[in-house]
């Protein structure tokens, strides 16, 4: 966890998972999943996840599969940094509370126009976030916790920039801004026509999007959405195949 470093010792972890489903038969297919991890001493993991699979009619099929997660770690490493004690071999071993949040989605659908005639759509929705907080450093090889910042006499401080300014007696450093809000789309739709028996076309318009900012706040359903306005590539793609018939 120390990146090359000391050890550093690991809390005990417990999980419990359940999962439902119906049939594979079934003409609407649904499963669901939850998993639940917790560290001892604090720090979670859970996720939920889940699926719904549609089709009313021979000509056209939905599916959607949403998940979220939620992840709460204690000891997520941070950077290296010289001017530390002796017995971290003079290192500083800086670590942090991250708080992340994710929603995420696969969208597809297909529609049958006629027999020699489809349309696909792939869509991926994306939005996660994390927050950095409580930052400390190691205090000895195989230690448990962490010799958090503002306390035994250091002082911390957040500057505008995200950034953190770290004094511990004569010394003083800088941490850096990790916090994160990430937003992203991706999609492909492609319309496939056999205009003739083994001759086929496709046109493909493939969407990435994506914007970036440097806070942590917890990201909501409804973000998944916010990708849609993000800047970001088109691109579009067309492929002709022609079968020559064997003489």
């Amino acid at each position: 966890m120390t990146r090359g470093g000391p050890s550093m010792a690991t809390p005990a972890y417990r999980v419990g998972i359940v999962s439902l489903s119906n049939g594979f038969a079934a003409k609407t297919r649904w499963r669901g999943r939850v998993y639940y991890g917790r560290r001892e001493g604090g720090g979670l993991t859970y996720r939920l996840s889940g699926g719904i699979a549609v089709r009313p009619a021979p000509r056209w099929s939905l599916s959607v599969d949403p998940n979220y997660l939620r992840h709460v770690d204690h000891q997520q490493y941070v950077t290296e940094l010289a001017g530390g004690p002796v017995a971290t071999y003079s290192r500083r071993y800086v670590f942090a509370t991250v708080d992340q949040s994710t929603w995420l989605a696969q969208i597809r659908f297909n529609y049958t126009i006629k027999p020699d005639l489809t349309v696909d759509l792939y869509a991926e929705p994306f939005a996660a976030s994390g927050r950095f907080y409580d930052h400390g450093e190691l205090p000895a090889p195989r230690a448990l916790g962490l010799r958090t910042y503002g306390t035994d006499g250091s002082t911390i401080t957040r500057e505008t920039d995200g950034s953190f300014t770290v004094t511990e007696g004569g010394d003083a450093f800088t941490l850096p801004a990790l916090d994160f809000n990430v937003r992203s789309l991706r999609s492909n739709v492609v319309l496939r026509w056999e205009w003739r028996p083994g001759s086929m076309l496709y046109v493909v318009w493939q969407q990435d999007r994506s914007s970036f900012s440097p806070f942590g706040d917890l990201v909501k359903p409804l973000a998944l959405f916010d990708g849609v306005t993000a800047s970001g590539n088109n691109f579009f793609a067309i492929k002709l195949s022609y079968w020559l018939p064997a003489s």
